[in-house]
């Protein structure tokens, strides 16, 4: 079973903003020092707690300890601790972008050890039952949550975000 056989949209939105944040940096790489373009990701807004990059980092976190410690582990966990990802392991842009692509090329070949049943399972989660296919909807939700403060964050720079294709 294909992850993007019961989840398109989130093939969808992911190669939106994988796709837009490249053409971005192609764009801004013509016009400014690597310096200055490692810096619109690395900007953290006044009262904000987070840049680009440190987001993307968390959203590669939350859908690796969904799938790796809570879904394929199967051990209760009762929180998210923090993040795995720190930003000395990843630290420029490309190497965050490639962390994302890593993740992700894990999460479809878990799920492709799924079956339709496997989606139903409740299994124990963040102090509740949950079933996996809401796990994996769960990390849908986070990205899409993420994907709108990454597009804010790029608009207070002055960038325009990735462009909707729908």
């Amino acid at each position: 079973m294909q992850l993007y056989d019961l989840y398109p949209y989130w093939k969808r939105e992911r190669d939106m903003l994988f796709d837009g944040l490249e053409k971005i940096v192609g764009e801004l790489r013509q016009k400014r020092s690597p310096e200055q373009v490692e810096h619109v990701f690395k900007w953290i807004p006044g009262g904000g707690v987070r840049s680009i990059s440190d987001t993307l980092r968390h959203m590669a976190y939350v859908e690796y300890y969904i799938i790796e410690k809570v879904i394929l582990d199967g051990t209760p966990k009762d929180y998210l601790p923090g993040t795995l990802f720190p930003e000395k392991d990843y630290p420029t842009h490309d190497d965050v972008i490639k962390l994302m692509h890593e993740v992700h090329e894990g999460t479809k070949a878990a799920y492709e050890t799924l079956t339709i049943e496997d989606l139903k399972k409740e299994i124990p989660a963040f102090r509740k039952m949950m079933t996996i296919e809401r796990l994996l909807w769960s990390i849908i939700q986070e990205e899409a949550h993420h994907r709108g403060q990454i597009y804010m964050m790029l608009r207070m720079q002055g960038i325009a975000p990735p462009e909707r294709k729908d």
